[in-house]
């Protein structure tokens, strides 16, 4: 996972690619550390989605720009548009099946 380190960045990573799925975290969050790899181990199933991880500690305005305000959060981008978002903790199957459900009505359309 590639790591932003300021909204600008997050922005262009958004606009960038057409999936792409933002871990939140804190650098004092234990909740983080144990879902960041259950996060990882899921989106290998997605080769499309980039995923990328924020540490709100780097830019804590960003916190609020993307209405973050608890760790760890995930937020799931399609063409630059929210799709999906989970904040003050992670559900990766909830996660997964709502990518998996998007991926399939992307290719039925």
């Amino acid at each position: 996972m590639t790591q932003i380190h300021s909204v600008r960045d997050m922005e262009n990573m958004v606009l960038k690619h057409n999936w792409i799925c933002i871990f939140f975290l804190r650098g004092n969050c234990p909740a983080c550390v144990e879902e960041l790899p259950r996060v990882r181990r899921m989106l290998k199933r997605f080769s499309d989605v980039v995923g990328c991880t924020f540490n709100i500690d780097d830019d804590p305005a960003a916190a609020g720009r993307y209405l973050v305000f608890d760790t760890p959060s995930l937020l799931v981008y399609f063409k630059g548009n929210p799709v999906a978002r989970q904040t003050g903790g992670v559900s990766v199957s909830e996660i997964y099946n709502a990518l998996l459900k998007m991926h399939q009505q992307q290719d039925l359309s």
